[in-house]
């Protein structure tokens, strides 16, 4: 179901989620969002934490997960994954992992500051399969039918123009190609007063529908 609502200009976003990377809390306070590296928070989403004991416990800071695209992905060894709005670099080191040497990830957001963790994290693992880019999901910044896989996490609803995210995915995919993605959707009407407020339309809110 579409619905009006406003528009905030990717810089809202973007600062927003810069602003996070100032706190490890898990929770939304003054219109600011606020990252968490807290397994519980993991396990919520859908990461089985037993079977991630050896990578290191790094990788799970600054987290904004709100599912789990990798497992439901069935990525394998040899493939090119896309990771769209990679943030700090979670999903696009477990997917490093099952597409091994002979695969590749590419990771792209918008936000420096994030992608700038992300790069530290990929650098301490020595991942050499890796690329991170400064991109929006809305023009992703690939060659046509060059993608196996293509992830998200909760990143989808941040778009104002959700229907071009949809076709720049299907334009970098491969024909044997396949999406999956976890998000915050809802079908039901949001009241106006929540979709006046860019803090909860950063927060993965107002965007939902």
């Amino acid at each position: 179901m579409q619905h009006k609502k406003d528009s905030f200009n990717k810089d809202t976003i973007r600062k927003a989620y810069a602003n996070a990377l100032s706190t490890q809390s898990s929770f939304s306070e003054n219109g600011r969002i606020m990252a968490t590296k807290s397994d519980a928070i993991l396990s919520l989403s859908g990461y089985a934490i037993d079977g991630l004991a050896d990578i290191d416990s790094h990788i799970f800071e600054y987290n904004f997960s709100c599912g789990n695209p990798i497992d439901i992905a069935k990525i394998k060894a040899g493939e090119t994954v896309l990771d769209l709005g990679c943030g700090t670099g979670l999903d696009v080191i477990l997917a490093a992992e099952k597409v091994g040497q002979s695969g590749r990830v590419i990771g792209i957001d918008m936000t420096d500051e994030m992608l700038s963790i992300a790069q530290k994290k990929v650098d301490s693992l020595q991942l050499n399969n890796v690329e991170l880019k400064n991109g929006l999901i809305e023009a992703i910044p690939l060659d046509n039918m060059s993608i196996d896989r293509v992830i998200s996490n909760c990143v989808i609803n941040l778009s104002s123009d959700k229907n071009k995210v949809m076709r720049e995915i299907y334009r970098v995919l491969k024909p044997t190609g396949s999406v999956s993605f976890s998000d915050i959707v809802i079908n039901e009407n949001i009241p106006n007063w929540i979709l006046k407020q860019a803090a909860l339309y950063a927060t993965c809110v107002s965007g939902a529908c």
